[in-house]
């Protein structure tokens, strides 16, 4: 897979970004790029990981990542030499508590309390790779089974097919639910879903421009506008927040930050120092979803 002669690397095959080998015989979660990574820590350069190719490169960065289906990979190295994700089985089976189950054409990832697939992959050339991008019909049917989003008895979508499979058409007729499609080329009306992605949007490109981050942090400025709107009155709500509709509780402001405002990020590997810096240079991108902690981005 790599080629570590003389200090360079020449790469052979090369796994897209967003694909993830499970694997069984790795030590830690492994990716390629360094976009994928959230809380991201630099590593000292004493760190170094054996790939199988049998050379040794270093480690540049520590970090987490928050797959399209909901997994949270913890501790995931980044090895810029490497080409490849690897996703370790026994690590994940421990953090996030579920069982994985290998089967001649795919392996399902089964959340342990509550008997649900959670994930899935599929065999191809010899090795299981992770599929991230979620089914819409599988984030339709989970929505609807919650109840604490309420009892639904009419989805509107658009056209697409992806809401027509045989399963989730089961699913609804099951539950009662009117599935509605919008005529062709006639977004008005979806009005409603209109209107919200409006809003999002205006109040991340009012971020951005605030900030004055790159076009590359389109999504830390996506997923801030829609946490500070959760938190905002809405005339709609009687001048109440979604967040006190949802939890029935009102939300509270202490933990908001300025988008891209200075801060120091504690720095883990300098326990063994007493004169060593504790934290590094950065700024602020956001708030964890999974956490109670902040997205920084490292300057140093």
């Amino acid at each position: 897979m790599v080629n570590a002669q003389k200090g360079k690397a020449k790469e052979v095959t090369v796994t897209k970004q967003g694909e993830w080998i499970v694997d069984s015989g790795a030590s830690d979660h492994l990716t390629c790029s360094l976009d994928n990574l959230v809380n991201v820590k630099v590593t000292p350069s004493t760190f170094t990981i054996k790939l199988p190719t049998g050379a040794t490169t270093s480690i540049s960065h520590i970090g987490d990542v928050i797959l399209p289906n909901g997994l949270k990979l913890l501790d995931v190295l980044y090895v810029p030499l490497f080409t490849h994700n690897l996703l370790l089985i026994h690590k994940l089976a421990k953090d996030a508590q579920c069982d994985v189950l290998f089967q001649p054409s795919q392996c399902v990832v089964i959340n342990s309390k509550i008997k649900k697939v959670i994930a899935k992959g599929v065999l191809k050339e010899g090795l299981y790779y992770m599929q991230c991008k979620t089914d819409p019909s599988e984030v339709c049917m989970s929505v609807a089974a919650d109840t604490s989003s309420g009892e639904i008895r009419t989805i509107r979508t658009d056209n697409t097919l992806e809401f027509s499979d045989k399963a989730c058409v089961e699913f609804m007729n099951q539950k009662g639910i009117l599935h509605k499609k919008s005529c062709s080329y006639i977004p008005q009306q979806n009005a409603r879903v209109e209107r919200k992605h409006r809003h999002l949007l205006e109040v991340a490109r009012a971020l951005r421009f605030q900030s004055g981050l790159p076009l590359s942090f389109w999504g830390e400025c996506v997923l801030t506008a829609a946490h500070l709107i959760n938190l905002l009155p809405n005339i709609t709500l009687n001048f109440c927040t979604p967040y006190e509709k949802l939890h029935e509780e009102v939300p509270t402001y202490e933990h908001l930050k300025v988008f891209r405002c200075l801060a120091f990020g504690k720095d883990p590997s300098c326990h063994n120092d007493k004169f060593t810096a504790r934290g590094y240079l950065s700024i602020f991108v956001g708030y964890l979803i999974l956490q109670k902690g902040f997205r920084l981005l490292n300057l140093v």
